[in-house]
Parts: structure tokens; sequence; C-alpha cells
């Protein structure tokens, strides 16, 4: 059987029709539902779509200041918790494909009040009409299988997010027990075609849909798409058995696709070596655990993207650079991510064992650097966003700070919880003691009258033997 992506015809539910044709025909089935189809979606889940959407944006982590896509987004139940999320400064772009649920979902967001910090736009998936690198965020929810070519779909949004930035693909999938399959199939093909019938005077749309769902690629086949586009930590959840699967994929730092300006790189050196000099001036415990490590220089690579970084400590300051001619004594190599991760683990030494980071040299040295770092307060994601744009640089900056603050945390958890031990202990040992000693008195109390019975009981047999 040909693959038809690489023919003229494709599928439409089970039915096989011309690949031009096919957008018209999904047209015609959306145009169709738009007005009932929040309605529907509770109905036919019961509700646990909600559920499901919750669980992708989790996924997403996008926060304030970001640019989000919510693509395919029907009536905007994804684009209303992105507007909350993004704030006044960031931006949610509904885009979909059908104007009829566009309509509808400009209408429900309006009435809400979202009206600040959202954009509309119908667009194709798979011509997406957006500059490259713009998008911390896209998600396309239900909305994939209904594309006719769903690989360029994938390269369109790969192309205009930001690298570092996510893909979420909340989708229906293939129930993972036969079990739930047969049942699922059941509920399918005859209930939601006639709750649509019922609902929405229209049961061969919803006849589409259990069709439709069929015929989407399953978990491994969409991940490997996903792969093949160009996404990197591809990876898939299942929920509710498998009959939904959300799946994420990151947009890489490809090596020499977006060169570092030396300029750029320059000043964001200088701009970090400032601050840590700055915070020093004010610790005189941290530049005593500098001044033992003057003299040993760390060398940072980053493979993805392309940086390299010396650190050099001396008495009572340190020097940054990106070039330097002798030997490092300690280099740490590894990917933006993988430095991240680093930071963000709690035991450092630990991270170093079982992580991807490659160490040649001295692991001490560079957990003693760590040290310093815990006792200083710096404003990482300024310069770093110089050199790896506001998204990785504000994951970075808070794996950072949670990194420097955990082993505080750990510490002053640990404190707390002895001075509270000690502290029960000694109220409880004063009333221990004291039991102590009435059970001491009892006992000799007992031995006591143990020998006067003895010593009565011998005065009765002399009695009763003169």
């Amino acid at each position: 059987m040909s693959d038809p992506r690489e023919s003229n015809s494709t599928h439409f539910g089970y039915k096989t029709v011309n690949r031009d044709a096919k957008q018209e025909m999904v047209a015609g089935v959306f145009h169709s539902v738009a007005a009932k189809y929040d309605l529907m979606n509770d109905l036919m889940s019961v509700g646990v779509h909600r559920l499901w959407k919750r669980f992708t944006l989790e996924l997403s982590a996008v926060r304030e200041g970001h640019a989000v896509l919510d693509l395919a987004g029907g009536t905007g139940d994804l684009a209303a918790k992105f507007s909350h999320l993004v704030g006044s400064e960031g931006t949610v772009v509904l885009a979909d494909i059908n104007d009829s649920m566009l309509k509808v979902g400009r209408d429900k967001l309006t009435d809400l009040g979202l009206v600040n910090n959202i954009l509309y736009t119908q667009a194709n998936a798979e011509q997406l009409p957006f500059p490259d690198h713009c998008f911390d965020c896209i998600t396309i929810a239900f909305g994939l299988r209904n594309v006719t070519d769903k690989d360029a779909a994938l390269r369109s949004m790969l192309r205009v997010l930001k690298p570092g930035g996510r893909l979420l693909v909340l989708e229906f999938s293939k129930p993972s027990s036969k079990l739930l399959a047969r049942v699922y199939d059941a509920y399918s093909f005859s209930l939601l075609p006639a709750m649509g019938k019922l609902i929405a005077n229209d049961a061969d749309s919803y006849q589409y849909l259990a069709e439709s769902i069929r015929k989407h690629p399953d978990q491994d086949t969409l991940k490997e798409m996903m792969v093949e586009a160009g996404f990197a930590q591809c990876e898939y959840y299942n929920m509710t058995g498998g009959i939904v699967a959300v799946h994420r994929g990151i947009k890489p730092y490809m090596k020499n696709s977006l060169p570092l300006d030396p300029t750029l790189h320059t000043a964001a050196l200088a701009g970090l070596e400032a601050a840590i000099n700055g915070a020093l001036q004010w610790d005189p415990a941290a530049r005593k655990k500098l001044a033992a490590l003057a003299g040993h220089v760390f060398h940072f690579q980053c493979e993805a993207p392309k940086l390299s970084l010396y650190l050099m400590p001396g008495r009572d300051r340190l020097r940054l650079c990106g070039v330097f001619e002798g030997s490092a004594d300690t280099t740490l190599s590894g990917s933006a991510s993988d430095f991240a991760l680093l930071a963000q683990a709690g035991d450092p030494a630990n991270a170093l064992i079982n992580g991807e980071l490659q160490l040649r040299g001295d692991s001490g040295a560079l957990i003693t650097l760590q040290s310093i770092a815990k006792q200083l307060e710096l404003d990482w994601e300024a310069p770093l966003a110089q050199l790896f744009g506001d998204v990785v640089a504000h994951r970075l900056g808070q794996g950072i700070r949670r990194g420097l603050r955990l082993g505080q945390q750990v510490m002053s958890t640990a404190t707390a919880q002895l001075s509270e031990y000690l502290q029960q202990e000694s109220q409880l040992l004063a009333p221990r003691l004291q039991l102590q000693q009435f059970y001491s008195e009892v006992s000799q109390l007992s031995m006591r009258t143990d020998r006067l019975e003895a010593r009565i009981d011998k005065l009765r047999q002399r009695r009763s033997n003169p």
C-alpha cells in the first residue's frame, strides 16, 4: 500500500480523497460543529478534556512575557489559560484554519474579557505565516489529525519556534489495552454519531471524528515524525489509558545554525564578570574560598549553542574570557540544557557522576566554585540572555538560583528539624528522669518489702516451732 504522503491522495476518515479536496472537506465538518463544539466536547469526554488540557498547560512551562501560538485553537480553551500565564507583557496568538471556529473562539474570549494580549489569525498549519524563531511555545490540541500534510506542519512549527521552545501536540491516540480499545471503538462508532445527531444535528461529522482518530498515527509513529522534522528530546505521555496522548518536542540549538555575535559574547562576559566581582566585594567568606582557587583555570564548553568560556579565580576577584592560550585545570563540556540540569541539581557531585556533562580535571575545585556561587546574590539572567536568548537564559538563571538555594534550604530545614527535635527532647527529658527515679524508688521499695516479708515468715516459723 502506498504512503499517502508520497501520492496525491490522502485519508478523510476511512475514505481516500484527493489531497487538495481534504482541506475543504475538513472545513465543512468544523463549519457544521462550531456552534456546539464546546458542549459536544464536554458531553463526549464527560468533561475529562479539561484535565487533558490542564496537563498540557503544565508541560508548556509558559511564563510571563512569553509568546505562545495556540494552533488549531478552536474555541480558545488553551488560549484563555495561556493569556493569564503570559501576562500583560506576553502574547497569545489563536490560530485556526477554519473561520467559523475562529469566530466562535474570538467571541468567547472577548466575552471573558480577554482582549489585551490575544491575537487572532486564520492560518494553515502547513504554511504558518509567521517569521522564524518567534514563539516560545506552540500547542496544537485535537487538530493535527485533521492536517493533510502532517510532516509539513511539523516542519513549519519547528521553523517559527524559538530555539529551546516547546511544541505540545495533544491528540487522540491508540489505547494501550485491547479491552479498552474494544470499548472505545463501540463508544466511538455507536454513541458519538448518535450524540452528534441529537445535540448538533450532524451525525456524519462525528462519524468522521471517530474514523479520523483511527487513521491518526499512533504514539510511537508520531514521536518518530517529530524527530524526523527536527525536534529534540521528543517524548509522549498517555492519558486515560492511551485514548489521548500529549507529545512534547524541543527546538534544539543546532551547531553553527545560530552563531553568537562576538560583540555580544564579549559584552555578556564583561557584564557577568562585573556582576560576580561586585558581589564578591561584599562577601569576605566567598573571597576567602576564591583565594584558595587562585591560579586554577576552569574551561566550560557549551556544545549547543557553540560557546567557550574560561574562568580564572584570583585572590579577591575572578576573570572571564572566551579565549585562553594556556591549558585548563578543569574542563566541563556539554549542551546548554546539560549545564542547566547541573545548576538545578541538589547534589552536584552526584549530578557530575550520573549526568551527561563530560568532566576532565578536578571535580573538587568545581564543587568549591559552586559553593562560592551559593553565597552570592547575582542577576544571572541579564548577561545570559545576551548569549542564549531570553528563553534559555531564564531557564539557566532559574536553574542556577534553584541549585544555589537548595543547599541553603536543606541546611535550614535540617537545622530547624534538629532544633525542634532537641527542644522536644529537652521537654521530655525531665519527665523521663523523674519517671526513671520513680521506677528506681519503687524497685527499691519492692526489694525492701520482699526482705521484710521474708523476716516475718522466719519469725512465724520460730514461734510455731519453739
